[in-house]
């Protein structure tokens, strides 16, 4: 394991410990539903049609993590997250 591989675990497992790992994930969770991101991610799937287009193709997490956010770039302005900062 290099040293940023090791700061990583280290302040990984920190967060783990005293809590704040969830607490994070929740607070994003909040910000991305607040700032209509998740439903605007659900709409672009069906408008896509994503799912049905990859039918042949492997079908895995990166893969539409990949599609999603090139998309999104492709529509959004530079700049633009969907919202204000977390």
């Amino acid at each position: 394991m290099n040293k940023d591989e090791q700061l990583r675990a280290a302040i990984n497992q920190k967060l783990i410990e005293t809590g704040e790992r969830e607490r994070l994930k929740e607070l994003l969770r909040a910000k991305l539903i607040e700032c209509g991101w998740k439903d605007q991610l659900k709409a672009h799937c069906k408008e896509e049609n994503l799912f049905k287009k990859r039918k042949r193709k492997i079908l895995n997490l990166q893969n539409v993590v990949f599609q999603l956010y090139f998309n999104f770039l492709k529509t959004e302005e530079p700049g633009n997250l969907g919202g204000s900062a977390v």
